[in-house]
């Protein structure tokens, strides 16, 4: 969110996937306003072992360069 610094309008600015274009919005004076927390980081082992993974099931190589 951000204000127009000429004309003081409330804006919306995003960057969509990161990308350097700017996309900016007119935000409605009676706008759903929606704050999302961050969710806690998940923990890798439980999240493999869910799914079954079995590490002799892969093989490193390494590629010199």
């Amino acid at each position: 969110m951000g204000t127009d610094k000429r004309t003081s309008e409330h804006r919306f600015t995003w960057q969509p996937h990161g990308s350097q274009f700017t996309i900016i919005e007119d935000v409605p004076e009676k706008s759903l306003i929606i704050q999302i927390k961050k969710p806690p980081t998940l923990d890798k082992d439980k999240i493999l072992q869910t799914f079954g993974f079995d590490n002799s099931r892969i093989t490193i190589i390494q590629k010199d360069v």
